[in-house]
């Protein structure tokens, strides 16, 4: 089922999400309405158009998504089906939409997709998680996502403790992060708990910090920071968890 929803560009905003996989499915997840639709290729390609100037976007989403010959409900073949394989090949969880960052060209307005700000509550993992063991699915990869989802250190323990009371079968942890906020409690709770990380990086430090800079303190190098944290965390004995970096 990975291969089918993995994508290869996606764009959020309050009201919709827009993607396109790497099969080359493409669609619209209405936020609202709850209903996801496929999409032609002129279609998905007029509306990426319009992403950043949507005043009168929602309307033109109405308008062409009633037209039924240009779109239809997004459907999976059975065997696609994880409720009936028994095999979830990725969950992600956005644990906080919250983030330390304000990087010019974030398409989720700083981590928050345009909603006001949140964290993932214990009472929605325990349910998520409860559902996927009663129903016997093994997860491949679980993500841990934001926002900043270090921002959420209590986030990332009730997943993990929740995961390991409800027996739940995950065969790998992941955490995609900055990396510029980096505490010895999260230093040991990532190499305990073997997850592995991708960090954010766009290239040297004189590019990465015209893109990527601190919400709060514009003059501060993001690279530097991430450099310091990447050498403290392989200090520790992380070395192995840190799989790639971006």
């Amino acid at each position: 089922m990975e291969q089918i929803l993995e994508m290869s560009e996606k764009f959020c905003t309050k009201n919709y999400i827009l993607g396109q996989t790497v099969r080359g499915n493409r669609f619209i997840y209405l936020v609202n309405s709850k209903k996801l639709f496929e999409l032609n290729e002129h279609m998905y390609h007029l509306l990426k158009s319009n992403v950043g100037t949507e005043v009168n976007f929602p309307y033109k989403i109405k308008q062409l998504l009633n037209e039924e010959q240009k779109s239809k409900i997004f459907t999976f073949e059975n065997e696609d089906n994880f409720l009936n394989n028994k095999i979830l090949s990725k969950l992600v969880l956005v644990l906080t939409n919250q983030c330390n960052l304000k990087c010019l060209y974030c398409y989720a307005n700083c981590g928050s997709y345009n909603q006001d700000q949140m964290i993932l509550d214990k009472s929605t993992i325990e349910s998520l998680f409860t559902f996927f063991s009663t129903k016997g699915i093994v997860i491949s990869k679980i993500m841990l996502f934001g926002g900043e989802p270090l921002l959420a250190t209590d986030q990332i323990k009730n997943v993990l403790s929740i995961a390991k009371e409800n027996k739940l079968v995950v065969d790998k942890f992941l955490i995609v992060t900055n990396f510029t906020i980096l505490t010895e409690e999260q230093i040991k709770l990532l190499i305990d708990n073997h997850i592995h990380i991708t960090v954010s990086l766009d290239g040297p430090k004189t590019l990465n910090d015209q893109l990527r800079k601190f919400r709060l303190n514009k003059n501060k190098s993001v690279f530097s920071e991430v450099k310091k944290n990447i050498k403290r965390f392989q200090q520790a004995g992380g070395v192995e968890s840190v799989k790639y970096f971006v």
